[in-house]
């Protein structure tokens, strides 16, 4: 029976002294390791001990340390406990254990890990003995942070095995790790060593090169903005939200009337809105569906000028004597005076022919309809006569015709006169006939009345 106890003290030592040195290890690894990983472990197994099988549980504390934060290859060194039953008796080995690992990121935070490693556990039980054993491990890791391992791993430890006796060990862990000695001055997760935006504010996200992000383009970076779909253009407050002061719905800074009245409809640059485009806003305007491009008075009230039903704006023939039936666009519908030449329009006596008259009564209607136009009545001579005198004679028949016109109801401001005389003859002065053909008569537009 002092034999079993001392037994017993001598296997309990061995496992204190071998925890000793692995927390030994894992303190010195703090103090001197480049890139230091703490971490835990969880395996839920299945092991058979003799002629049991069960579903256990083992556990490891370690430390990972490698030549800097970037290397794949970890050194790892920690103490594993196992837990497992033997018939109604449950029984606890641990022990210092040893591993190699290498990680790989596939994308920015997904990525594999795996190793081999041994350790040796130690055990107080008469049931199991102490002995070597070698461990093989591979999974998936994810980073949430830099800092930060979260591991699935499925593992295999194949412990000694005594005589005539089996314990196997595997399963599916889950386990977490902490890295210390990041090198990270402003705290943004990108390391010094490419971070080109080493002064980046505290809270700030940043882009893969560790500068302040700014997705709206208002001047608070993500993380301190509040408000991040803030519209372009518009005017923010100190937590990155859009002011609007006249309380329109439309921000300030895109806001093109900062001032409208409340209660009051506005479009898209918070201006009071004008549905038909009249310059005067709904509010206002008395007159809500007025044709575009009518003019219109400050009530929004299109006018017509010349009551031929076409709104001024709209009406391209302003001054249309009342009495003339006009076309959509205002317009009589006799067409104005271009250029009119009557030849032969008068005698030697200055007297107009009867052929010209007709003529002219229909000038004046047409000029008539179309009173903002002014004509030139331009009256050329035959050559009998000095020049001086033609040109006298010209004007006194251009006079003659301007009476005929004013009597018809053409304004006087709409007729200018020129009398020509004898210049550009269209048929020879050496002919009767010629020189009938030369006393003519020539309406010619010249300008609108401003």
């Amino acid at each position: 029976m002092l034999g079993q106890i001392d037994e017993y003290r001598v296997s309990t030592s061995r496992v204190l002294l071998a925890a000793a040195l692995s927390l030994f290890f894992i303190c010195s690894n703090v103090i001197s390791a480049p890139a230091l990983r703490l971490g835990l472990e969880g395996n839920f197994t299945g092991q058979d001990f003799r002629e049991y099988s069960n579903t256990e549980f083992n556990g490891a504390c370690y430390s990972e340390f490698s030549r800097d934060y970037r290397c794949p290859y970890r050194l790892s060194a920690g103490i594993r406990v196992n837990s497992f039953t033997y018939g109604d008796l449950g029984y606890l080995i641990a022990g210092p254990e040893v591993n190699l690992k290498y990680s790989i990121l596939i994308t920015r935070k997904f990525g594999m890990i795996g190793g081999i490693g041994c350790g040796y556990f130690l055990s107080n039980v008469a049931e199991v003995e102490s002995g070597a054993y070698g461990r093989i491990s591979a999974g998936a890791i994810y980073n949430p942070l830099p800092i930060l391992d979260l591991r699935l791993t499925l593992s295999t430890i194949p412990f000694k095995k005594p005589e005539e006796e089996s314990f196997r060990n595997f399963g599916i862990g889950i386990g977490i790790s902490y890295l210390f000695g990041f090198p990270d001055d402003d705290h943004d997760w990108i390391p010094n060593a490419i971070d080109t935006c080493s002064s980046s504010p505290r809270g700030v996200k940043v882009d893969e090169v560790g500068c302040a992000l700014d997705s709206d383009g208002d001047g608070v970076f993500d993380g301190l903005d509040r408000c991040p779909d803030t519209p372009f253009e518009a005017f923010v407050d100190k937590n990155g939200c859009p002011k609007d002061s006249d309380d329109d719905g439309v921000y300030d800074g895109v806001d093109r009337c900062e001032d409208t009245p409340r209660d009051i409809l506005v479009d898209s640059l918070g201006c009071p809105r004008d549905s038909d485009l009249d310059g005067v806003p709904d509010f206002a305007d008395s007159c809500a569906e007025t044709p575009q491009g009518a003019i219109v008075d400050e009530n929004g009230c299109p006018n017509d000028s010349d009551e031929d039903g076409i709104l001024d704006g709209i009406d391209q023939c302003p001054g249309t004597p009342s009495g003339f039936v006009v076309n959509s666009l205002g317009c009589p519908f006799v067409t104005p005076v271009e250029e009119e030449v009557i030849y032969n329009a008068y005698d030697l006596s200055l007297n107009l022919k009867a052929e010209a008259m007709q003529r002219i009564d229909n000038i004046a209607e047409r000029m008539r309809a179309y009173p903002y136009r002014i004509i030139e009545v331009g009256v050329y001579t035959d050559s009998e006569g000095s020049q001086t005198y033609n040109i006298n004679r010209g004007y006194r028949v251009a006079q003659r015709v301007r009476d005929v016109l004013l009597a018809r109801g053409v304004t006087e401001e709409q007729i200018e006169l020129k009398g020509y005389g004898e210049i550009d003859p269209v048929g020879s002065n050496m002919s009767n006939e010629g020189r009938q053909k030369n006393r003519r008569i020539v309406f010619s537009y010249l300008r609108s009345i401003e």
